[in-house]
């Protein structure tokens, strides 16, 4: 009974956005439970069922979200090669959480050819699996060996974690409405306005525009995680403080963990993974972050994102084994930690440009003119209300980074309960106060949402 609630729950929270796509995720399951009890029935022709899951998982997320981009591309290019061709351009509605279920269900049906876990037989506990409401719009992307187990074992109420799963709620709308959505008002000012701003200003978006999308998306995991708490149900943790990172490839493993664990599973150790040549190993990085970029949207600007990652990886790489051979090593103190991580976060922030400008000649442009215009001061920060905005948009990021930084050190369920319960409701008080204030004001939509 417990499934048939969960099941009817996640369909109708996905139908009140567009009912019209729920299709969508029945043929998804439904192609993916019998290929699963094909892979295991048939183990001759496993290969066969594996790669029906993986093609018609692939078609369907080509045709909704890729189909528009390759026939603009393919356009271009005949016309520039002079043999122009036609091709109908279609205006479709992206699915929302199309490119997190497919890669969910896909992963299941790898699995099971894999011999990790044993294909499902109950159609309904798969339905839920692929369908769970709390992660299906925007992950964590959970394994079926990690997901499944949960919802076929009986439970009884925990109180500590009904309380834990409130607070990450709570905590994850302040980040949301509180920090994300302030921040997003000067980034799209700084980075999508028609004005033409100085470098100093540009940077200074670059830096809230990271801060804006990791409250933004661990908003959502926090929502997610505490939602499914609630519920009896675990989900992993999907941010392990990335914006305490003293490296790129650190970065990746703490960032958007449950995707970085997709990709080295189902992308980067069935190429060989670090197990072959350098070249080789190289060529495996460089797919990863390609497929990834195109997976994050249909735009050229994402494909160079994903090749402006790769570079700082591949330049990180490089420079662990130049140091290993020298015999050189850096030192262990807080000036060093202090350093790196700051370097990591003006990658990031260099790599915003090509995420939130929508004019990919604008993006290019801007970093043209890091290198070309001179620095003239913060002169482009004359507009009256930017002052106010961006007072705003320091205080509760560093009120955020602080918060993060001492769960570092304690939990925050194990904090809350130490505080007496007049500082504990204080601090409950006044993080809903803000949420309901702020929360007026703004109605942004989460940003993966369009991924």
């Amino acid at each position: 009974m417990r499934l048939i609630v969960l099941l009817l729950a996640s369909y109708y929270f996905y139908a009140r956005w567009n009912e019209k796509y729920l299709f969508l995720i029945i043929f998804s399951t439904s192609l993916d439970y019998f290929c699963a009890l094909g892979i295991e029935h048939y183990r001759k022709k496993a290969k066969l069922f594996l790669s029906i899951s993986i093609l018609g998982n692939l078609s369907m997320l080509f045709f909704f979200k890729y189909y528009g981009f390759f026939a603009e591309t393919a356009l271009k290019v005949s016309e520039v090669l002079g043999r122009p061709m036609y091709l109908p351009i279609l205006e479709l509605i992206l699915p929302v959480g199309i490119s997190f279920y497919t890669l969910q269900t896909m992963s299941y049906s790898c699995d099971v050819y894999k011999k990790v876990i044993k294909a499902e037989s109950n159609f309904l506990c798969l339905a839920v699996y692929v369908a769970n409401f709390p992660q299906l719009v925007a992950g964590p992307i959970e394994r079926a060996g990690d997901l499944i187990p949960q919802f076929k074992k009986k439970l009884h109420f925990n109180e500590q974690d009904f309380i834990y799963g409130l607070q990450l709620i709570c905590w994850g709308l302040f980040k949301k409405v509180v920090i994300a959505d302030r921040l997003s008002a000067y980034v799209e000012w700084g980075l999508n306005s028609e004005e033409i701003h100085t470098n100093e200003v540009f940077l200074i978006s670059g830096y809230f525009a990271q801060i804006l999308i990791y409250a933004d998306f661990s908003a959502y995991a926090d929502i997610a995680k505490g939602s499914a708490k609630l519920l009896g149900i675990n989900l992993m943790d999907n941010f392990k403080f990335p914006l305490f990172s003293r490296s790129m490839p650190e970065f990746w493993k703490r960032w958007h963990v449950s995707f970085h664990n997709w990709f080295l599973n189902y992308v980067y150790y069935p190429l060989g993974g670090g197990r072959v040549g350098f070249a080789r190993v190289q060529f495996n990085i460089f797919i990863v972050f390609i497929t990834s970029g195109l997976w994050h949207g249909s735009a050229w600007r994402f494909i160079l994102w994903g090749i402006f990652h790769y570079s700082l990886v591949v330049i990180h790489m490089l420079l662990v084994s130049l140091f290993k051979r020298m015999s050189w090593s850096l030192p262990e103190n807080s000036l060093v930690r202090f350093l790196q991580i700051n370097l990591v976060l003006f990658q990031r922030a260099m790599s915003m440009y090509l995420f939130f400008i929508t004019d990919s000649e604008k993006a290019v442009q801007v970093y043209k003119n890091f290198f070309i215009e001179p620095w003239t001061g913060l002169s482009g920060l004359n507009s009256p209300f930017v002052p106010f905005i961006m007072l705003i948009s320091f205080l509760f990021p560093i009120v955020m980074i602080l918060c993060e930084y001492l769960h570092l050190k304690i939990s925050w369920s194990i904090r809350f309960n130490l505080m007496s319960r007049f500082r504990r409701w204080s601090i409950y008080y006044l993080m809903l106060f803000l949420i309901m204030i702020f929360g007026v004001e703004t109605n942004n939509p989460f940003i993966y949402f369009q991924f």
